[in-house]
C-alpha cells in the first residue's frame, strides 16, 4: 500500500503551488519470496494502531508524554531515597547472520565530517528507530560507534546535517524516516546539538506555529556551505491518516534552525534535495510536480521543465518518488512511478532519445534532460523503488551509483548508455544486506552505505566490503520472548532481520530465521520449543532453539485476510494447540 496515493488536498495558498488530484491506489504486489520481506503490507499493519482521536498528531502526543515522564522521574528522584532502577542493554549488538555477518538494523542517513577529519573516519549514522550514532574510526575493520540520542524525544532519523564552522561541529537531525514503509516512524522536527551530541534542542513548528513538523519525515536537511545560518529542509508526511491535515514541502531557516518558514507547499511530499556548488543552486524533487530550483538560498523556487526526456509532464503517477544527485554541472534524477518501478511514460524500445528510462541527467541546471539507461532489475520483483532508493555521484571520474534492492555502479562517459554492475548481490550470495537507503562518499573509492541490515564501508569503489555493524544496536523488534529454561537467553522477531536468539549473558544474537520477524512465543512444557512467524499467516516452530524449523500453518491452509503480523497464543496450559487471529479466530495443533 502506498501511504501517499490517497492524500486529501488542502486548499492552495496564493504563494504556494497547487497540486493535481491524487491517483487511485495501485494493486497490491506479491511479496518478496527471496526473504519473506514485504514492506508494503507492513505499512498497513503499523498504521492500524497509531491513529489518534485527538486533533494533535500522535507524534506530538508522544513527545509531550516523554517530556511529562522525564519531569515526573526528576521530581521522584528529588523526593525519594529509593535508588532509580538500572536498565541493562541485552542487545543485539550485533545480530549475526550466516550470509551477511553482523547486522545492526535499518540505516537511514549518513554524514561524514570531512571538515574536522579529512580522512573521512569521523562519521554520523542515523537509524530508522535506533537514534544517531558516531564513530571516529569509520573506515577501520571494526569501527567503534557511540549512541548520541538515547534521551532525545525521537529515535527516528531521516537526515543528518553538519555545521563545521563551530567547534565542536553542530549536529542537526531531521527526524522522521522518509522511506515510505509505515514503520518508517514519524518525526518531531529538527533536533540540534552544539556540544557534540550531549544535549539536544528541538524545533517542531514553522511559520510561527501555523505549520507543524510533528508527524512529518525529513527527506533531506542541508546546511548552506557558504552561510551556516541558512538551512534548507525537504519533508514528506509519514502516511498516517491523522497527520494529513499537515503540509509537507520545502522549509528554510535563516537563524541556525531556531525558526522555520515554509517556502514551497508540497502536499504530496518533497522526496529529495541537493545542492550544486558550481552553480550555487538548490534542487528539490516534488512528487507530482518534478524538480524545482533555487538560486536565492531557498527563498524562492522555480519549476524546471519536466525531467522526462520524452517531454511527458510530471504527475502523481509517474513521479511517486525522485532521487537527486549533482556533480559539477551534472544534475541526476532517478524517477520512480506509482508501481514502485523505474518511471518510463514513453519507454525506450532500444536506444535512448526522446523516450524515458527512469534515469535522467541534465547539464544545464535542469532545463533540458537526457535519458540514460538504468539497471532494469534494480528494484526487484516486488517493485520497491518507493522504499529502496538513492543515486550518488562519487568522485569526479564519472562514476554513478544507484541504490535499490542492491547497489549498482556504472561509469558515465556522457553518452546515453552505462554498463551497470551489481556490487552487492544481496539475494545471490553477496555479503551486503539488501534494501539500500543511504550513501555517502569521501571520494571515488571510499564510501559508506546503509541498508536494512546496517552499515557497510568500502575503500575500493565497492569491489570489496567491510561490515561496520559490530557496535551499532538499532534492530527494530516486533516482539521478544524469554527462554523459560535457560536463564538470560532471549529470542525475538525484527523488521527484515528475521528472528534471532541471544547468546547467554551476551549482547550478541544469532539469526535463526530470515525475513520480517513477527510475534514470538516460548513453550514452557517442551524444552527448546520456540514459535515465530514472518508476515501474514506463516507460523513456524522449532524444537531445538532455532536449528531447524517446521511449518505449523500458513496461507495455503488459511487464506483469510489478516494483519501484517498475525497474533497467536497457546490455547490452554497443555500448550498442545494454538489460537490464531486473522479476520476470524482459529484453533489448531501446535
Amino acid at each position: 500500500m502506498d501511504p501517499d496515493l490517497d492524500l486529501p488536498q488542502r486548499p492552495s495558498r496564493t504563494h504556494r503551488n497547487p497540486q493535481s488530484k491524487p491517483t487511485p491506489k495501485p494493486p497490491r504486489r506479491e511479496p518478496e519470496d527471496e526473504d519473506h520481506d514485504f514492506p508494503a503490507l507492513r505499512e498497513d499493519w503499523f498504521r492500524a494502531g497509531r491513529t489518534s482521536q485527538s486533533q494533535k498528531p500522535a507524534a506530538q502526543l508522544r513527545h509531550e508524554a516523554i517530556a511529562q515522564r522525564l519531569a515526573t522521574e526528576y521530581r521522584l528522584r528529588a523526593h525519594s531515597s529509593t535508588p532509580t532502577p538500572n536498565w541493562q542493554e541485552l542487545g543485539p549488538r550485533p545480530q549475526v547472520s550466516s550470509q551477511y555477518g553482523n547486522l545492526a538494523g535499518r540505516i537511514t542517513a549518513i554524514a561524514i565530517d570531512t571538515s574536522r577529519d579529512p580522512s573521512g573516519n569521523t562519521v554520523y549514522v542515523g537509524t530508522a528507530y535506533g537514534g544517531l550514532w558516531k564513530t571516529s574510526n569509520g573506515m577501520s575493520a571494526n569501527p567503534a560507534f557511540t549512541p548520541l540520542t538515547e534521551n532525545a524525544p525521537t529515535l527516528s532519523v531521516g537526515s543528518i546535517a553538519l555545521d563545521a564552522s563551530t567547534n565542536p561541529t553542530t549536529i542537526y537531525i531531521g527526524s522522521g524516516e522518509p522511506d515510505s514503509s509505515i514503520d518508517s516512524y514519524y518525526g518531531v522536527g529538527v533536533l540540534k546539538s552544539t556540544d557534540g551530541g550531549t544535549t539536544w534542542t528541538t524545533s517542531s513548528i514553522a511559520d510561527a506555529g501555523s505549520e507543524s513538523f510533528y508527524g512529518q519525515s525529513f527527506s533531506k536537511l542541508l546546511v548552506d556551505p557558504n552561510d551556516p545560518e541558512l538551512l534548507i529542509a525537504c519533508t514528506r508526511l509519514s502516511g498516517t491518516p491523522t497527520y494529513r491535515s499537515l503540509t509537507s514541502g520545502i522549509f528554510r531557516s535563516i537563524d541556525y534552525g531556531a525558526t522555520w518558514q515554509m517556502m514551497y507547499e508540497a502536499p504530496n511530499g518533497c522526496s529529495d534535495l541537493t545542492y550544486q556548488p558550481s552553480t550555487n543552486t538548490y534542487f528539490a524533487a516534488i512528487r507530482g510536480v518534478g524538480v524545482l530550483a533555487s538560486k536565492q538560498g531557498g527563498s524562492s523556487w522555480v519549476m524546471l521543465p519536466t525531467p522526462f526526456a520524452s517531454g511527458t509532464p510530471a504527475t502523481l503517477t509517474n513521479t511517486r518518488r525522485i532521487a537527486l544527485a549533482s556533480r559539477n554541472t551534472e544534475l541526476w534524477a532517478l524517477l520512480i512511478d506509482s508501481t514502485g518501478n523505474l518511471s518510463t511514460p514513453v519507454p525506450c524500445p532500444a536506444a535512448t532519445g526522446s523516450c524515458d528510462t527512469g534515469l535522467s541527467v541534465s547539464n544545464d541546471g535542469g532545463y533540458t534532460w537526457t535519458s540514460v539507461n538504468a539497471p532494469p532489475t534494480a528494484f526487484g520483483s516486488s517493485s520497491q523503488g518507493w522504499y529502496d532508493l538513492y543515486i550518488g555521484t562519487p568522485g569526479n571520474s564519472g562514476a554513478v551509483v544507484l541504490g535499490g534492492i542492491d547497489l549498482w555502479w556504472g561509469q558515465w562517459d556522457g553518452t546515453a548508455n552505462i554498463a551497470w554492475s551489481n556490487l552487492t548481490n544481496g539475494y545471490s550470495g553477496g555479503s551486503v544486506h539488501p534494501d539500500q537507503h543511504a550513501f555517502a562518499a569521501l571520494d571515488a573509492a571510499h564510501w559508506y552505505i546503509g541498508n536494512d541490515g546496517g552499515l557497510w564501508t568500502t575503500t575500493s569503489s565497492g569491489q570489496s566490503w567491510t561490515n561496520a555493524n559490530a557496535s551499532i544496536g538499532a534492530i527494530q523488534f516486533t516482539s521478544v520472548s524469554a527462554d523459560p529454561i535457560l536463564s538470560a537467553q532471549y529470542f525475538g522477531g525484527s523488521q527484515d532481520n528475521g528472528t534471532a536468539v541471544s547468546l547467554q549473558n551476551s549482547s550478541n544474537w544469532n539469526t535463526i530465521y530470515a525475513g520480517d520477524g513477527g510475534y514470538t512465543l516460548a513453550a514452557t512444557k517442551t524444552a527448546a520449543r520456540y514459535l515465530t512467524e514472518n508476515y501474514s499467516i506463516s507460523l513456524r516452530r522449532t524444537d531445538d532453539r532455532g536449528t531447524t524449523f517446521n511449518t505449523i500453518v500458513d496461507s495455503s491452509t488459511i487464506a483469510d485476510n489478516s494483519g501484517f503480523y498475525v497474533p497467536y497464543q497457546f490455547s490452554d496450559s497443555s500448550e498442545s494447540s494454538i489460537l490464531l487471529g486473522t479476520c476470524r479466530l482459529w484453533r489448531g495443533p501446535t
